[in-house]
């Protein structure tokens, strides 16, 4: 990587997913645009992630010999060795901005998704839903932000894994006949 212009004493944001495909190479090009940014004296270095590929990889799975690393918080400390701020975008599981070392803010979406309800009359009322257990709180919260007096429900997928990036609804806890549903995605999956 090369920056063709002056930063030295600048501000500099580095904008980059690191997401499918090559995830890998896209990690390393941010990491590198942020070090020749420090190397070249700018004052201060933002990445800003809209897709952090790592993210599911938030803590350790299998048991004894076949341990995995937590490489969310590896590629977190890694990236900011030189990075002197992280903006990301729905992370996973907000835990996730504990691994980062220097200010990181994770923004979230449900806005957009509440103004294009607001906007529009359905036939059939809303319910949001929840891709999973862990997402319950988001669902509720923007069900909440979409009618204050509480009327909007929720539905909550009861999801396994029965492999690495592979899942099966088993149950849907609440009732979605005959709604209008939100499934409340997070971005980094």
């Amino acid at each position: 990587v090369q920056i063709r212009t002056s930063v030295r004493g600048k501000h500099v944001f580095v904008i980059g997913s690191i997401a499918p495909p090559r995830v890998n190479d896209r990690f390393m090009e941010m990491v590198l645009v942020c070090q020749a940014s420090d190397l070249a004296h700018a004052e201060k270095v933002t990445a800003v992630i809209p897709h952090f590929g790592y993210a599911r990889q938030d803590r350790r799975t299998g048991y004894h010999e076949y341990l995995t690393p937590i490489s969310a918080a590896m590629i977190a400390e890694m990236l900011t060795l030189k990075a002197t701020s992280v903006i990301t975008v729905e992370l996973h599981a907000t835990q996730i901005q504990g691994f980062f070392k220097c200010p990181t803010d994770n923004l979230h979406a449900g806005g957009i998704a509440l103004n294009y309800f607001r906007k529009r009359e359905f036939l059939a009322p809303v319910t949001f839903v929840s891709p999973d257990i862990g997402g319950a709180e988001r669902a509720r919260a923007i069900a909440k932000r979409f009618a204050p007096d509480g009327s909007t429900p929720i539905a909550i997928l009861d999801k396994r894994r029965p492999a690495p990036n592979l899942s099966e609804i088993l149950h849907v806890i609440g009732d979605v006949e005959g709604k209008v549903i939100s499934i409340e995605q997070k971005g980094n999956q």
